[in-house]
């Protein structure tokens, strides 16, 4: 790796932690959320945020996979890092369905699509930006990505326990903690992300004729529409 390509590396780690956790509280809280934004719908209450959640991933997946193409991989990197980030937080502060009656419930289901979203494009434009980064060691470096499942699994899974022993405090402001803490890593993964650089990989084979525009996406290199190239300043 270059220069700040590492934390190329380090922000896409920040991405699978973030994807994890998002994921595990949400499976953790299902049944509160569900009584406190769909009461009476009984398992499909519960099953509706981790539906919304789920369903909005792929979608995400493929609208940043193609702004990452078209205007670079920093770029994406730093919106679904913002998006996820104003998701989850929004989410630990909503109303329930007691205090804003359906209106609740749809901001739930709109900001868990969102979520979907954002998560679904930081995964997969993370997991390239790290590949295009690193010259050797792609199948360690992958491993050491994937690792980042366990662990934004197990930092829900403790948090849990650690607010199950009352159980009261759980239903009505734990489970808006465990929310929040998710802009933890979140907050962590922002300025490692300014601090990215674009890929050389990506530079290199970026196809500016394609485009309407002849800025390069990335700052040292200049574009020669002549020679349909981009090279180092």
């Amino acid at each position: 790796m270059r220069g700040n390509e590492c934390f190329n590396v380090i922000g896409a780690y920040f991405s699978w932690l973030m994807d994890s956790y998002d994921l595990g509280v949400v499976i953790v809280t299902s049944g509160i959320l569900g009584a406190l934004f769909f009461p009476g719908l009984g398992i499909l209450g519960a099953a509706l945020p981790l539906v919304f959640t789920v369903v909005f991933r792929p979608l995400g997946g493929y609208l940043m996979g193609y702004l990452a193409d078209l205007h670079g991989r920093k770029f994406a990197f730093l919106i679904t890092v913002l998006g996820y980030s104003l998701a989850i937080g929004l989410t630990a502060a909503l109303p329930t369905y007691a205090q804003a009656g359906i209106l609740a419930a749809l901001a739930l289901v709109g900001l868990r699509a969102a979520q979907g979203l954002f998560v679904g494009g930081d995964v997969s434009t993370s997991y390239t930006i790290a590949m295009e980064s690193s010259r050797r060691r792609r199948g360690l470096l992958g491993g050491i990505l994937q690792s980042g499942v366990l662990a934004g699994f197990v930092l829900s899974d403790l948090l849990l326990t650690l607010l199950a022993g009352n159980s009261a405090f759980l239903m009505s402001e734990g489970w808006r903690i465990m929310f929040l803490v998710g802009m933890v890593p979140a907050a962590l993964a922002l300025p490692i992300r300014m601090l990215a650089v674009e890929p050389e990989i990506y530079v290199r084979s970026w196809r500016p004729w394609r485009r309407r525009s002849w800025s390069c996406p990335a700052s040292g290199w200049r574009c020669t529409p002549a020679q349909r190239t981009c090279r180092r300043s």
